[in-house]
This record gives structure tokens, C-alpha cells and sequence, in this order.
């Protein structure tokens, strides 16, 4: 199996049987992909591949945390990430994709695994990017406190 330095794995040198591979993506990395929510991190990724009746057989484990700016107070913070998802990687005619399984070209045979990676991290992510509770920036919570409207009701001959 042929990995180069961008985390491609040539499928066509894949041996028979298993192989797995490890790296990690770190700030060097996150920083590269443009218009990203993720600033930095440090994300253990383990690719195990098994040659199946339907293609080949990969399973990708990550387990990490990166760095995002808080929504409430705008801070950086660090959210874990732990995920494993599997996938069916079939050789086809075209770079098509589908749900269930990926194709990559017959003739690169070359499937970025850096970017799936990626992907599998930025959708298990929470919707909201939040500080635990007590943990923003104090000044802008009681900047965010002073601008939050009152409880009070209104007279009712108003």
C-alpha cells in the first residue's frame, strides 16, 4: 500500500487480505484547509483496510480534539473528537459517490484519506461550539448579560 505525505492510499498497491494505517492531523494540517471552522488539532486517525466481496473494507477510527472559537464568547476552546465509521470503497469509471459507498477513479485508484478524515470530524462536531458552563471569557459574559432583555412583565394597561 502506497501513502504519500497528503494521506493518499494508492488502492491499486493495497495488498490482499488486511493492512491499516495511522497519522494524525495536526495544526499544520487544519491550518492548510481552506474557509475551515476548525483552527487547530490533534486527531489520531487509524485507517484499517479488508479486501470484501463488494470492494474493500475500510474502517476509520479518530480520536483527538481540535480548536474552535466559542459562539458565546468568541474564545478559542478545545472540543474532543472520537469517532469510528465505516465505509465501502469500490474502483469504478468515475469519481461518483453514494451514500454507502465510495468510488474512486480506476485509473488514480488514489482515495484521500486526510479528507474524509476531515469530514467524518467536521460533522460530528456539535452544532453549537460552546465553552463548558463557567468556562467563557468573564468579561464578555457579563458583557452578554448587561445586553440580554428583562424578565419583567410589561403593566397589563399597557
Amino acid at each position: 500500500m502506497t501513502v504519500d505525505k497528503g494521506y493518499i492510499v494508492d488502492l491499486l498497491t493495497l495488498p490482499q487480505g488486511e493492512a491499516e494505517y495511522a497519522f494524525c492531523l495536526d495544526d499544520e494540517y487544519f491550518k492548510s484547509v481552506e474557509k475551515s471552522e476548525i483552527l487547530s488539532g490533534a486527531v489520531d486517525v487509524t485507517a484499517s483496510f479488508r479486501h470484501t466481496k463488494l470492494g474493500i473494507s475500510l474502517s476509520l477510527s479518530l480520536s483527538g480534539d481540535v480548536g474552535l472559537l466559542c459562539d458565546r464568547c468568541l474564545e478559542p476552546y478545545r472540543q474532543s473528537v472520537d469517532s469510528q465509521q465505516r465505509y465501502v470503497v469500490a474502483l469504478a469509471e468515475n469519481d461518483d459517490e453514494d451514500i454507502d459507498i465510495i468510488y474512486v477513479s480506476r485509473r488514480s485508484g488514489k482515495l484521500d484519506l486526510s479528507w474524509l478524515a476531515y469530514e467524518q470530524i467536521v460533522t460530528g462536531l456539535p452544532l453549537v461550539h460552546c465553552h463548558r458552563e463557567g468556562e467563557c471569557n468573564p468579561l464578555m459574559e457579563e458583557l452578554l448579560q448587561s445586553h440580554l432583555g428583562s424578565n419583567e412583565r410589561l403593566p397589563e394597561d399597557i
